[in-house]
Order: structure tokens, then sequence, then C-alpha cells
């Protein structure tokens, strides 16, 4: 009966555990905007069967079954943010109740309820839970692989080896960094068959039974595998690139931060704050070396051997990053929980399980409430104000041109301006010359041209495109929309009506046909726009700088900026005859100028020497007929 009833109340507190991870996985669920790999997540599992199929095969570096079941799960519930996210919320909270069974079987219910509760309110898998990824589905899948291993490395069954095989192969087919956990489960059996340093009854006399079915397992875990790789996927040994290359120490300690303590901390006190739960994870490891226990070594080469895999993998190329070792954290978490248990046992040590359990769930609150309020630490920018502000902005004749693929704008942006991609890849030299044709025949057009600049080394690296818009578009605006840099630009159609018109020549083939001024009247510190409009008859053969100045009623220089045209990146010698070149200047004028009447000069002049370009009528020099009016 006492069985029975302590049987009974374990069983109600992991439902309570449950339900408890449940609710605060549920809470702010939609509050953060989709950031862009939900998105895409979203949009990309949305995409018609064929063109799903050709882009997990062709293109996205993940297998399919995380996409396929988002997309059975979202034309059941729906795109929304709140139901795509509790699609991972599910798998979030499945790993509650399989982290107790498991901690359970290898140990006992203290060990499992111990583990429960570490992952229901682990920042870190509270953040993956909430996040549009294949991060939750990934370490469900493996905990029930490892149950299965376990009962079948137990007691001979058909049916567990049978499941260990099924479940190692989803891993393999929701994420291929899964390849590290089934090589660990591998050095775990045959450090069993080697030492025989624990084998259970139904393979102690008979130690080649166990050999044979555990080839034949992983024969069949390989055989599908390798179905996908030679009939889907053409990016699982080529297209994973995206982390870093850090030391083994970096590596030990960046994913002990993480699976402790989240990365919703600064990074400064991580090391202090992360060293209550580190000290479990240790005392478990060694306690779980001390046991001759097939359970404790499954556990602990399953904690080690992926690390260790990604660490000598990610020397050759950048693989490293904490959330690809997911899979592998509820390992981390069963080593805690044996150390905890082990310290509750011993007379001395059950105050330092105590208080080190106590640090750890204050630790975890402590991240998930800067995760959940601090902007710091916020999922994602304000997404949802970014797209309504474009809807308010936008003109008939507007276009958005992002230079990256970031899905998120495509998310939540719903207006009627076209919004491109520019490139469309790469920018090797045949986009940049396709590029260049998209701008051209964009800015042919009577367009404005919203630009939100973002520079990555897998797209635009050298931002060609906002230096090409820069150069023969008018800047019109510039500023920040919910974080991120936006940049508005009018085609020469559009601002050639708006310009005050010039016709000085300088020699020996440059034209200066317009200027314009962001304002006639300005007060003391406050960035004066000017914008000059050249054009040049031919090719100049050497490359001047141009010369803006701002002088007082006498003649004093009180402000200026020198530098090559357009911010220096188009010198002359690059500019094509009958081409109208767009230079911008942002004159700072002194917070201590006197209020008063102002004149702007302008010209060119050789860098090397010093000489200026002179007019048609000798003058080195060219001043604006406009007069600014600084106030008071």
């Amino acid at each position: 009966m006492a069985v029975i009833t302590h049987r009974l109340r374990s069983n109600w507190i992991v439902l309570a555990i449950t339900f408890f991870a449940l609710g605060i996985r549920v809470y702010r669920l939609d509050f953060f905007a989709l950031r862009g790999d939900e998105s895409f997540t979203v949009q990309f599992s949305m995409l018609p069967e064929e063109e799903l199929f050709e882009g997990i095969r062709s293109v996205e570096p993940n297998p399919p079954l995380y996409y396929y079941a988002l997309r059975g799960w979202m034309s059941i519930a729906g795109q929304s943010e709140y139901s795509s996210r509790f699609f991972s919320v599910f798998f979030g909270v499945l790993c509650v109740p399989l982290i107790y069974a498991l901690g359970r079987t290898l140990g006992d219910r203290a060990i499992g309820s111990t583990a429960a509760l570490i992952v229901a309110v682990n920042p870190f898998q509270l953040f993956h839970s909430q996040d549009v990824r294949n991060y939750t589905l990934w370490p469900v899948l493996t905990l029930v692989e490892w149950l299965c291993l376990w009962r079948a490395l137990h007691r001979w069954s058909s049916r567990a080896w049978a499941g260990y095989a099924l479940f190692a192969l989803l891993g393999l087919y929701t994420h291929y960094y899964h390849l590290f956990v089934v090589l660990a489960e591998n050095a775990v059996v045959y450090s069993l068959l080697a030492r025989r340093m624990w084998l259970p009854a139904a393979y102690s006399r008979d130690r080649r039974r166990l050999l044979l079915t555990w080839i034949a397992a992983q024969a069949v875990v390989v055989a599908g595998f390798v179905a996908w790789l030679s009939v889907g996927s053409t990016r699982a040994l080529t297209g994973i690139s995206s982390g870093a290359s850090p030391s083994l120490l970096e590596v030990i300690g960046r994913t002990l931060a993480a699976f402790v303590a989240g990365e919703s901390i600064p990074d400064d006190p991580t090391p202090w704050l992360v060293l209550p739960a580190a000290m479990l994870i240790g005392v478990g490891a060694a306690v779980s070396l001390r046991r001759p226990n097939g359970g404790a070594r499954l556990m602990l080469i399953s904690a080690i051997g992926p690390l260790l895999c990604v660490f000598v993998v990610s020397q050759v190329r950048p693989l490293y990053r904490p959330r690809y070792l997911n899979a592998t954290a509820p390992a981390y978490y069963l080593l805690a929980a044996h150390g905890l248990a082990w310290l509750a046992r011993q007379p001395r040590g059950r105050w330092i399980g105590a208080s080190a359990a106590t640090a750890w769930l204050a630790i975890s609150g402590y991240a998930h409430a800067n995760a959940l309020f601090d902007p710091r630490f916020a999922k994602s920018p304000d997404l949802r104000a970014r797209a309504a502000y474009f809807v308010s902005q936008q003109q008939p004749v507007d276009v958005i041109i992002q230079n990256y693929p970031d899905p998120s704008l495509g998310y939540y942006y719903h207006g009627s301006a076209p919004l491109l991609v520019v490139p469309s890849g790469y920018l090797d030299a045949a986009r940049r010359t396709e590029t260049e044709a998209v701008l051209r025949d964009l800015l042919a057009r009577d367009r404005r041209i919203w630009f939100a600049p973002l520079t990555s080394a897998e797209w635009d690296y050298d931002g060609t495109v906002g230096r090409w818009l820069a150069r023969r578009a008018d800047r019109v605006w510039r500023g920040s929309i919910a974080g991120l840099d936006v940049v508005l630009y009018e085609a020469p159609s559009v601002f050639t009506a708006n310009i005050r018109p010039l016709e000085v020549v300088l020699e020996p083939s440059f034209r200066l046909v317009g200027y314009r001024v962001s304002a006639d009247r300005i007060r003391p510190g406050e960035s004066l726009q000017l914008v000059l409009y050249w054009l040049t008859d031919s090719t100049p053969d050497m490359d001047y700088n141009v010369f803006t100045h701002v002088l007082d009623a006498a003649g004093a220089l009180r402000a200026q900026q020198d530098n090559a045209p357009v911010g220096g990146t188009y010198p002359t010698s690059q500019w094509t005859a009958g081409e109208i070149i767009v230079d911008t200047y942002d004159l700072a004028l002194p917070i201590d100028l006197s209020p008063g009447v102002y004149r702007i000069e302008v010209g060119l002049y050789d860098w090397r020497t010093g000489a200026r370009v002179t007019t048609a009528q000798g003058q080195d020099r060219v001043l604006l007929p406009v007069i600014i009016q600084v106030e008071p």
C-alpha cells in the first residue's frame, strides 16, 4: 500500500509540474513578433508541396520532418504567431513527463521528478518552447530513443529495438547533428560489449546476440538516413556552416551556460551564475563514473560524446552553436538530478544540494524574466510596427528593397508596394551584373525606393545595393524603424523636379546641374543636409575630392565636409558620362554658432596637391545661390 501511495504521489507531482510547464510556456506566447528564423519556418512550411520538397532538397540545410509536421499542424490550427508557436510548446511540455520516465527508469522517481522540474523551468528550454523551430521536437525524439534503447539493452525486446531504430531515424530526419547522438550511443554499446562492465541477463551469456542485434538496428538507421541523403537532400554535407569554431573550453563553457541559464543573462556574471548547476552536473557525472550501470554510462557518454564531436568538426567548419546540441541537454539535466539525489543522501551534503538547487531555480527565474521583460534580451524587434510604418507611408510608386532575404518583413507586411530581395542570391560576378540591371530598371521608372540594408557575408557582403543607390538616387529620408535602418530614395525622374537647378561647368568635364538643401532655416548644433547633383560629359582620368563649406557673413569658414564623392565611395574616375551623380553631405553646424545669415560654397580639388578645379569663368569655387538663416 505504501508503494502504491508513493507511486500515486509521484505521478501527481509530475502531472503538476507538467501543467506548470504548460502555463509558463503559453504565457506571452505571442507577445513578441516572430523572429527571422521563425518567420522563415512558417512561410517555408506552407509552400506548395513541390516547392517545399525542392527547397529542403536544394536550399534548406535542415532535414524534412519538422517542416512537414508543422505544415500539417498549421493546416489545422492556422499560421498565426500563437498557433505556430504552440506546436513547439507541445513538444517542450512533452519533454517533462518523458525525462521523468527516463530518470525513473535509470534511477528512481526522485531523480525523474527533479529532472522534470529542471526542464519545466529551464530558460533555455522555455525559449525554444516558444520558438517555431525544431529544437523541442528534437529532444522529445531523443528522449524516446534513449528510453527504447535502455529497455532494449536491459531486456531483449523486438518492440524496444524497433522503437529505438525508428526514433533514431526520426531524430536524423529532424536535425543532421543527431548523427553525433547516434555515434555516442554506439560508443555506449561497444564499450559495454568490450569491457563487460555491465550486461543484463538477456545478453550476459550471449554477447553475440547483442552485437548482431545492434548492428541490425544501426543498419536500419543508416539505410533510412542514406535514403534521404541520396533521394532528397543535397545540403546535408555541404550546407551546414552556420556557427562558430571555439576552443574546447569555450564549447564546454558556452554549452553549460546555455543549458543552465539560457541566453538572456549578461555575459560577464554568467560563469558565476551557472556555478551551482555546473557543480550538480559534475557531482552527477562523478557518481555515474562510480556505478557499473549501463544507464549512467548512457547519460554520461550522451552528454559528452556529441559535444566533443561538434568541437572536432567545428575546427574544420564553423558548426558550433549551443542550440545545435539541445538534443543532449536532457542528459545534463539527468546528471544534475543524479548529483542532487546523491547529495540529498549524504548527511553533510543535503544543505549543499538544497542551496545549489535553490540557486539554480532563482537563476532560471531571473533569466526567464529577462527574456520576457528586458528589452536587451527581446526575442525580436517590433516587426509589426515596422510593417505598419511601411503601409502608412507608402505611395503608389513605392517599392521596398531588402538586400538580404530576412523573412520577418514578408510575414507581417501586407501593403501594396512590391517587396523585393536584391540581389537574388550570393553576390558573385553574374549576380552583380543582374543586380545592377534590376536597380537600373527601377530607377528608370517614377519610383520611390525604401531600402532596408543588412550586411551579410552570405548575400550582399560588400554593400553593393546601398552603394549603387546612394550614387544614383536621391536620399530624402533616413531613420530607424523598430531597430531597422531604413533609407528612402527617389529616382531621377522624381527628384529632378525638386532640385534647385544650376548650370556650372568645372574644367575639364564636370557640370554641377543642381543642388538641394534640407532647410533654409536651422538652429545651432543641427545638421544641414546638402545634396549636389553632378554630371560629366566624359569619364575623368583622375580622382578629385569635393569640398562643401558653410561661410558666415564675413566669409569665414564655420562648418565643412570634404571627401571623395558619395561619401568617398564613388571616385570621379569611375563616373559614367551622361549619368547624374547624387552626392549627399551632412554639414554639422557648431553648437555655438551665432544666429545670422550664412552661405554655402562647393567645388572640386586635386586631393594630392590641393589645387582646386576652376569654372569656365576661372573661379575656384561655386557659391550656391541660397541663404541659410541660423536662428537663436
